[in-house]
């Protein structure tokens, strides 16, 4: 049996459930005995280490789980700062664009020369 009822333990005498633990013990000796070793321990304290500890995973978990949106929110925000950076510089190529050909046909357009393009076939 795993556990089992006891009436005291560190000087409480009440009822307490215990955990019990055993392994058997081979000893060189002429007869061959085999002793057993049990270790016990009441429930209430394996239930509060347990407890702490599973306190402690869901703490470390919450600190990763806030790490990586942290992480993935700084990702998103410098995205979206590139992306504007490059939209600016867009809009600005485009508008030098714009002016360089707006010079360039004014040129075309009021020119006293002629001005005519070939190609390699004359």
């Amino acid at each position: 049996m795993p556990w089992y009822i006891s009436g005291w333990h560190r000087g409480e005498v009440e009822e307490i459930k215990k955990l019990i633990a055993y392994t058997p013990i081979r000893l060189p000796s002429a007869d061959n005995h085999i002793w057993s070793v049990a270790v016990v321990v009441p429930a209430s304290e394996v239930e509060g280490a347990i407890h702490s500890i599973q306190i402690s995973q869901f703490a470390l978990q919450m600190l990763a789980i806030l790490g990586v949106l942290l992480v993935g929110l700084h990702s998103i925000s410098m995205l979206i700062t590139w992306s504007d950076l490059l939209q600016q510089e867009v809009e600005r190529k485009t508008l030098e664009f714009k002016l360089s050909e707006e010079k360039y046909k004014s040129l075309v357009e009021n020119a006293d020369d002629v001005i005519f393009t070939i190609n390699h076939f004359g």
